[in-house]
């Protein structure tokens, strides 16, 4: 996966779920630098991290991969 696109794409869903970094952060698991790392492209997530990322978001790590790319994910193709 494209690392800026991913950066961004993490980034703009946590705004768009309305989270902070520290929320994400709690939420995933994750540690507060951690998010900031992925989001500022200081270093490219691992599966692990993306698929607790996702869980954080209430979505699938495919639902989040096909929104990063697509813009949507099939819970909003369903609507």
């Amino acid at each position: 996966m494209e690392k800026e696109k991913l950066a961004q794409g993490v980034k703009e869903m946590r705004k768009l779920k309305g989270l902070s970094q520290e929320y994400l952060s709690e939420k995933s698991g994750l540690s507060l630098r951690t998010i900031q790392r992925v989001e500022n492209l200081e270093s490219e997530p691992t599966g692990e991290t993306l698929k607790r990322i996702s869980n954080a978001f209430d979505l699938t790590l495919e639902e989040l991969t096909n929104w990063i790319y697509w813009g949507c994910t099939k819970k909003d193709n369903k609507s």
